[in-house]
C-alpha cells in the first residue's frame, strides 16, 4: 500500500533523537542507536551523523543513501555512500549475531506473548544462547542484488577470527552480489598487513573469492596459530623460525561456510626474510651431520626468499638460494597441500671438493631423503621474481577492476597463470624433482663418508 504514496506524493523532512534502543531475534545483540540527525524526502535519505553501538562494536556514520523511491516500487537499487569510523569493530561477535538471526524462525517464540513483556524482558530472551559466547564466523553472508554502496572504513580495535587489528583502513564497493576491498592496510597482532581482493556471491553455489595478501614482520608461529587456512596452503611456513615477509595473490572458490576450498586456490605466493632459523628436525639433524655444518643443532639463513605458483592442490617452489652454515644450497621443489612433498637441494659451494644433490621427500613427520649428484651447478638458476611479479600485478588489477572486468573473466584469467607458462616455456624450465638423480661415483661416495 505504501506504493501508492510514492508514486503520487512528494514528502521531505528532518528527523533528529538522542538515543533509540533495537531489539531484534534477528540479529541478538544489545544495540543502541544514538545521536541521529538527517533529512530526507521521496528518494533520499542524507546521514549528517548517527552512532550505532553494537554488543562489543560502535560505529559512527555519516552519508546518504538514494533510491529509496524506486527500491519500494519494486525496481533498481538502494545506492549508499557513506563514512564509517569505529573505535570497537568485533567482527566475530557481528556475524555471530547475523548466524543467529538467519536460523530464527517466529515458531521459537511460540506461545510467548511479546507485547505484554518489558523492554529488559524482551532483550533478555533474544539474547538467550546467542553470541555472548562468540561463535566461528563461518556463516555465509549474502551480498543482496539491489545494494550499491561505497563505504571508506577506518576502525580501531578490530577483531576477525584470531586476527587482532590495532586499526585498519579499507576502501569498499558493494554491487552486483560483490564486495571489492582496496587499500586495505592494518596493523595487527602478527605484522603489518595490505590487503585488497573481492568476495562474490552470485549464487550459493557460484561463491568466489580473489586476494593480493601483503604481511610484514610476521612470525610462521603466529601465522599457524592465527590463520591456520595459511598454514594449510603453505606448510612450507613450519621450516622457519625468525621474522618473515609473506606475499600471497590468488583466486579461489568458497563454501556456504565461508571456508576456501583448498583444491580451486590458484596463484602466486612468496616467501623472505632475513636472520631466519630453519627447523631442526632428526632429518635436518641428520644432512647438517653428513654434510659437517659447524653447527648441527642451530641451521641459521642469512637471506631467503621463496617463491611459488599454487595450483592442482600443490605449490611449486621455484628454485631459489639459501646460505646455510659454510654452504650455499640451491632448491627447488614441490609441496603438496596434504604437507607431502618433494625437495632437491644442490649444494653448488662447500669445503667438499664435488657438488652433491640430495633428494627429500615425504612429510614432516617422517621425511626421507637421498644423496647423488647436485643438479644445479650453480647459482646461476631459473629466477622467476619477474613472472610471479606479473602475475600478482594483473591479478591486483582485475580486483581494482572487478566490476568492469566481471568476477569469472578475473578468475579465469588467473587460472591459466599464462606469464609463468610463457616464461617456463622460454627457458624450457624443468623441474628438479622431475627427475632421477644420479648417483655418486664410488670416489666420491667414498670421499663423503670420509668427511
Amino acid at each position: 500500500n505504501i506504493r501508492k504514496y510514492f508514486r503520487e506524493w512528494d514528502m521531505e523532512g528532518s528527523l533528529g533523537f538522542k538515543r533509540m534502543n533495537v531489539m531484534s531475534p534477528f540479529f541478538p545483540l544489545r544495540n543502541r542507536i544514538s545521536d541521529f540527525s538527517g533529512t530526507f524526502n521521496n528518494n533520499e535519505i542524507n546521514l549528517n551523523g548517527l552512532v550505532i553501538d553494537s554488543g562489543h562494536s560502535n560505529l559512527r556514520m555519516t552519508g546518504t543513501l538514494t533510491g529509496l523511491r524506486m527500491v519500494i516500487l519494486r525496481t533498481g537499487f538502494l545506492k549508499l555512500d557513506a563514512d564509517v569510523r569505529s573505535d570497537s569493530l568485533d567482527l566475530n561477535q557481528l556475524l555471530a549475531a547475523y548466524s543467529a538471526g538467519q536460523s530464527f524462525t517466529a515458531a521459537d517464540f511460540a506461545g510467548k506473548d511479546m507485547t505484554a513483556m518489558e523492554d529488559e524482558e524482551f532483550e533478555e530472551m533474544i539474547m538467550a544462547d546467542s553470541t555472548e559466547t562468540e561463535a566461528d564466523s563461518d556463516v555465509l553472508l549474502v551480498i543482496p542484488a539491489n545494494i550499491a554502496a561505497e563505504i571508506k572504513l577506518d576502525a580501531r580495535n578490530v577483531r576477525y577470527s584470531k586476527l587482532e587489528m590495532n586499526r585498519m583502513t579499507a576502501d569498499l564497493v558493494v554491487k552486483e552480489r560483490c564486495v571489492q576491498f582496496t587499500n586495505t592496510s592494518a596493523t595487527t597482532n602478527m605484522g603489518d598487513l595490505f590487503f585488497e581482493g573481492f568476495y562474490a556471491t552470485q549464487t550459493k553455489k557460484d561463491l568466489k573469492t580473489g586476494f593480493n595478501l601483503n604481511f610484514s614482520k610476521i612470525t610462521a608461529e603466529k601465522v599457524i596459530e592465527r590463520l591456520p587456512a595459511i598454514d594449510t596452503v603453505m606448510p612450507l611456513l613450519k621450516s622457519f623460525k625468525g621474522e618473515l615477509n609473506l606475499e600471497m595473490a590468488a583466486t579461489a572458490d568458497i563454501d556456504t561456510t565461508m571456508s576456501i576450498l583448498t583444491p580451486t586456490i590458484n596463484g602466486v605466493m612468496r616467501i623472505g626474510g632475513s636472520h631466519l632459523q630453519l627447523h631442526n628436525d632428526e632429518s635436518i639433524r641428520k644432512i647438517a651431520k653428513i654434510l659437517k655444518f659447524r653447527d648441527r643443532e642451530n641451521t641459521y639463513i642469512d637471506q631467503m626468499s621463496v617463491e611459488g605458483l599454487i595450483s592442482d592442490s600443490r605449490l611449486e617452489i621455484f628454485p631459489f638460494i639459501l646460505d646455510i652454515d659454510r654452504y650455499v644450497l640451491a632448491m627447488s621443489g614441490i609441496q603438496n597441500l596434504d604437507s607431502s612433498f618433494k625437495y632437491h637441494v644442490s649444494v653448488i659451494e662447500s669445503p667438499l671438493p664435488f657438488r652433491v644433490g640430495i633428494d627429500l621427500w615425504g612429510d614432516f613427520e617422517d621425511m626421507k631423503f637421498k644423496i647423488g649428484k647436485a643438479k644445479y651447478k650453480n647459482a646461476n638458476i631459473p629466477v622467476f621474481t619477474a613472472a610471479v611479479d606479473e602475475v600478482k600485478l594483473n591479478l591486483a588489477e582485475s580486483i581494482r577492476n572487478i566490476f568492469r572486468k566481471g568476477v569469472d573473466k578475473a578468475v579465469s584469467e588467473n587460472r591459466r597463470q599464462q606469464e609463468i607458462n610463457d616464461y617456463k616455456k622460454s627457458i624450457d624450465y624443468v623441474q628438479a624433482v622431475d627427475e632421477q638423480i644420479d648417483t655418486l661415483s664410488a670416489e666420491e661416495q667414498k670421499s663423503l663418508d670420509m668427511e
